[in-house]
């Protein structure tokens, strides 16, 4: 079983060890900007940062999705793309 994680809602969800590895990454991009609980990150650079840890293509690209799914990631198409690419939203989350 995995790990448990509280998501923006408050609700508790299980994660895998990757989500939960992927996701302390994400809140890197968070934590750069100490009052903003929220950043607007582009799919390229999402990418980039998991394969400079040792995710694969295709791992990546299956966490994202599953950080997707589970509403850690949300796609926001009101700010256009960057680069042709996706922009998501990522919210800080507390990792238990």
């Amino acid at each position: 079983m995995g790990n448990k994680l509280n998501n923006k809602k408050g609700d508790n969800m299980s994660y895998t060890a990757n989500q939960i590895e992927a996701i302390k990454h994400l809140n890197e991009y968070v934590e750069d900007y100490e009052n903003e609980p929220t950043q607007y990150v582009p799919m390229k650079h999402i990418m980039e940062t998991l394969l400079e840890n040792g995710w694969t293509q295709k791992t990546a690209e299956g966490t994202i999705g599953s950080l997707v799914e589970k509403n850690v990631l949300y796609e926001d198409d009101s700010v256009g793309s960057y680069k042709g690419g996706k922009v998501f939203i990522v919210h800080y989350q507390e990792v238990a």
